[in-house]
């Protein structure tokens, strides 16, 4: 069972969920969404696309890094929480129990990626002091 806490402060970094939603009679749409949280389980997606409760939606992830990019092949879930923000929406997509063990490895590659990414900004951040110029801090570097 997925658990979303709807973290709205951050998207996590150059990550994001790609899924084609059916405009009209002939045309679909591939629709970027912004990947707020992600576990083994299922993710928080922020969208302006409206879903019901419970719908079956198919999506991929992708992490697209300068030196490393990661993605998964089509993963099926369903809408497991809504919450309105604004004019946007945060789904909680829980995915479904069936996916082979290649989508499970993308995925935990995907995380292990995205940790060492925010831990080398973390350390990047405590290693700048908040009074030093920038000119000196390129200096220092």
């Amino acid at each position: 069972m997925f658990s979303a806490d709807f973290n709205t402060k951050q998207p996590l970094p150059d990550l994001f969920a790609s899924f084609n939603m059916k405009r009209g009679l002939l045309r679909r749409e591939q629709i970027l969404a912004a990947v707020y949280q992600l576990d083994d389980c299922g993710c928080v997606i922020k969208t302006d696309e409206a879903f019901v409760f419970g719908d079956e939606i198919r999506l991929s992830l992708s992490l697209n890094m300068p030196l490393e990019s990661a993605s998964t092949p089509l993963l099926t879930g369903r809408i497991a929480g809504v919450r309105k923000y604004c004019s946007n929406f945060f789904y909680a997509v829980e995915f479904k129990g069936d996916m082979d063990d290649s989508a499970t490895a993308d995925i935990a590659r995907i995380r292990a990626l995205l940790e060492r990414k925010v831990a080398l900004k973390g350390r990047r951040k405590s290693r700048r002091s908040p009074g030093t110029p920038p000119a000196l801090r390129a200096a220092r570097a």
